[in-house]
């Protein structure tokens, strides 16, 4: 038997009670990663390609491509940096608290995060909170997405934690997925995506998508976006996240 996953959960399209909005409606796409930070990372569109070297679309076109680059890289090049386990230099929360500083320091005050494979959400949230990171990539392998992020947002929730963004990582295959991890709680998702203008291209025509789908909710703004906005059609995820079963 399979595990559940994004085709167990539908989007609920508006109809009278919140209709759905027309073709031509703006809808607002803009992502904001480390706003508590001094140099925020400020983007077109709520997705990000992440690997040894991430790019998103930036907020202004003219400006060069943005880049999320791990902590081994040219710290130079990198409009934000992700620190990424196991870490040999951490081994208490202070140390990875120092850490943090140290880098934010020496960028200049852009957003450092943190990247943790789902797992032990709660124990490694509670890392994330304590090092003064700015965002945390969570990123599924056995524990499924939708559990991940339900479970990473009810511990920033339940904290009263506002100054971390969620990027959803992994077993994110399509636009609609995407929309379901933003309602679930994310702030924006991470893609294995091709670098450079193909990346560029690929990011404007899902950018595209993302708004038509935003649309027939009946919002014009995707981080608007609420677990009342989805349904599921299976009890195992009913009964563990907030997602209500059809």
């Amino acid at each position: 038997m399979s595990a559940p996953n994004w085709e167990d959960v539908v989007i609920l399209a508006g109809q009278l009670a919140s209709q759905p909005l027309g073709a031509e409606a703006a809808v607002q796409l803009k992502t904001v990663i480390g706003r508590s930070s001094r140099r925020p990372l400020k983007l077109g569109g709520p997705v990000v390609a992440f690997g040894k070297i991430g790019e998103a679309l930036p907020e202004n076109p003219a400006e060069p491509i943005k880049r999320i680059l791990a902590v081994d890289t040219d710290l130079a090049k990198a409009d934000a940096v992700v620190i990424s386990p196991p870490l040999a230099a951490v081994k208490s929360v202070w140390d990875l608290l120092v850490l943090v500083q140290k880098l934010r320091d020496l960028t200049g005050g852009k957003p450092i995060g943190l990247k943790i494979v789902a797992g032990k959400i709660e124990d490694d949230m509670a890392w994330v909170r304590k090092s003064t990171a700015d965002f945390v990539i969570i990123e599924s392998r056995d524990l499924p997405l939708v559990f991940a992020l339900y479970r990473a947002r009810k511990f920033l929730n339940d904290n009263e934690i506002e100054n971390v963004d969620l990027v959803a990582a992994g077993d994110l295959k399509t636009p609609s997925d995407i929309v379901k991890a933003m309602a679930l709680g994310a702030s924006a998702a991470a893609l294995d995506l091709p670098t450079g203008k193909k990346a560029d291209e690929f990011l404007r025509t899902l950018n595209l998508e993302l708004a038509r789908l935003v649309r027939t909710v009946g919002k014009d703004d995707i981080h608007e976006l609420a677990p009342a906005d989805l349904a599921t059609t299976t009890r195992e995820i009913s009964d563990f996240t907030n997602i209500k079963h059809v």
